[in-house]
């Protein structure tokens, strides 16, 4: 495995070492929660002094459909701000724009090398929960600190929930990486599967671990699709089940055990309903472009302070804040409106159309897309810069992966000449 990691790795200009390791110490940034706008920062002024001696990378960047899709963001959020009262946050659209731009351009400069350095996030991941946990064995003689007052493990991220986001992208990487690999390095991904899912089970975080489950269950449809026979699964289902079945009887489960055992609707809600009732109540204020981009705690502290809601949202009104609603797609809808909601489907569909006809290669950004979406169905949406990293990074890497393998296609003469346009990819879809 670490031969192959070699040969996918290696660069030969200068220029290109320093996109390289700028797109590393991102990579590294999103797995340790560390400074990303900085590190985003750097490997954004690596992108522009790449393109500036690559003009056809330019060339491709401006001429992508999706990034022409995903312009219309700050267009919404110039339109919450126009008609709205808090849409003053709308810059952080070009936030998103800058990530999906690093991931298409690594991409389109190394092909399938910038899907391996990926492995930085769950190694990384790992080594810092290690790291961490030595210490306060070391220190403290245990790891109870490390456990928040819900039995929740938190290692190096101050929220469990974080934590348990980290494992599971990690833990997508990882099996998109297994079926890229050769036999021989599979076990080496076994065993990193097998770590990140008991870290990831040890952080209690509900969401992460069905998230987990939600993107092993995608994965298995998408080998049924390509025609891979399930037998291949069997080592990966088997170490994936015997490590959580020894966390389960080391470390105990206490909220997902009995979200599952209690069937209750109360105990998985957890008060859920009510942000998503006064959510939508939020969002029907401002249907078209929504009350702006990071905007929502802004938004619920005034709805709750309303005469409107008086002896309304008990839950919400024994808490002093609010960041995020708890589920993704609401998120969207109250804070960029219909017209965000359309375009965040319209970029989801060519993604995931363009790995279906694209092949195996773009799977880790594919299964990381789909964690989030999974896990953001009761979870985080796009509140925090490092969150949103984990879904528009993949964006870019599948659209630039995508472009540079036609072109390399068109080059060797093994597919008809196509423009270097997503749509006109996606009329004519290489192999897979």
């Amino acid at each position: 495995m670490l031969e192959q990691l070699k040969q996918e790795i290696r660069c030969t200009s200068l220029m290109e070492r320093v996109l390289w390791l700028s797109y590393g110490m991102l990579l590294l940034s999103m797995a340790l929660d560390f400074h990303i706008n900085e590190f985003r920062t750097l490997a954004l002024l690596a992108c522009a002094f790449y393109l500036t001696k690559n003009r056809d990378a330019l060339n491709a960047l401006f001429s992508s459909q999706q990034f022409r899709t995903m312009l219309l963001f700050p267009l919404i959020a110039l339109g919450a701000w126009l008609f709205g009262e808090y849409g003053e946050n709308g810059l952080k659209t070009f936030d998103w724009l800058f990530v999906f731009s690093i991931g298409f351009v690594v991409a389109n400069a190394f092909g399938r090398r910038a899907v391996w350095a990926l492995l930085i996030v769950p190694i990384a991941s790992i080594l810092g929960a290690l790291v961490v946990s030595i210490y306060h064995l070391l220190a403290y003689g245990g790891l109870d600190l490390l456990f928040n007052s819900a039995r929740k493990m938190e290692f190096y991220i101050s929220s469990a929930n974080r934590m348990g986001f980290t494992f599971m992208e990690a833990g997508a990487i990882v099996l998109g990486m297994y079926f890229l690999c050769h036999q021989k390095a599979r076990k080496w991904l076994l065993l990193l599967l097998g770590t990140i899912a008991y870290l990831c089970w040890l952080t209690q975080s509900r969401s992460a671990v069905f998230g987990f489950a939600g993107f092993m269950g995608i994965a298995i449809l998408l080998s049924l699709r390509r025609g891979m026979n399930l037998r291949n699964w069997l080592p990966l289902l088997a170490s994936v089940g015997v490590v959580i079945g020894g966390a389960v009887i080391l470390a105990g489960g206490s909220r997902i055990l009995p979200t599952i055992t209690k069937m209750s609707w109360d105990f998985l809600l957890n008060g859920r309903d009510e942000i998503w009732l006064a959510t939508w109540e939020m969002f029907k204020q401002a249907p078209v472009f929504g009350h702006g981009v990071d905007s929502f705690s802004d938004i619920m502290t005034d709805f709750l302070a309303s005469p409107e809601t008086l002896g309304r949202f008990p839950y919400l009104h024994s808490w002093p804040v609010f960041f995020n609603a708890h589920q993704f797609v609401l998120g969207i809808l109250v804070e960029t409106g219909l017209a965000g909601l359309v375009v965040f489907i319209a970029v989801i569909i060519r993604a995931v159309r363009v790995v279906l006809r694209h092949g195996i290669e773009a799977w880790p950004a594919l299964l990381m897309l789909a964690a989030y979406i999974v896990h953001g169905t009761g979870s985080y949406g796009f509140h925090r810069s490092w969150i949103s990293a984990f879904f528009f990074l993949p964006l870019g890497l599948i659209s630039g992966l995508y472009l540079q393998t036609c072109a390399r296609l068109v080059i060797t003469n093994h597919a008809p000449k196509a423009s270097r346009t997503d749509k006109a990819e996606l009329d004519n879809p290489g192999p897979g």
